[in-house]
């Protein structure tokens, strides 16, 4: 279990394991917005499934609203898929408490 020095107190408080990897990633300030915004659209929309608010951001050309974590994603035989980068991605499961869907692994993200 990790700690952290609540300021206000000067104790160590627990730091919840799911929230462990959020603190150490340390998201700028531009990367924060762009997933607050990306959770917004997957909760306005009820997503169940992780790839389902990269389909709604597509069909209505939304990614350039999204220039610090859209990422060109390879899944095995499917190449060249707009999503998000694995940072943000893994930042968006813990947000969210999900795991992902079942589809194909990651194989490649490339910033574009």
């Amino acid at each position: 279990m990790a700690y952290i020095i609540n300021s206000s107190e000067g104790v160590p408080s627990r730091i919840h394991p799911a929230n462990r990897k959020r603190i150490l990633r340390k998201l700028s300030p531009e990367e924060e917005r762009e997933i607050e915004l990306y959770i917004a659209f997957y909760k306005y929309n009820n997503c169940k499934e992780h790839h389902e608010v990269n389909t709604f951001i597509s069909k209505y050309e939304l990614w350039d609203l999204f220039p610090i974590i859209r990422a060109l994603n390879d899944h095995g035989a499917y190449k060249g898929i707009k999503g998000i980068s694995r940072k943000a991605f893994a930042e968006v499961c813990t947000r969210l408490n999900i795991k992902g869907d079942n589809g194909a692994p990651l194989d490649k993200s490339v910033h574009y």
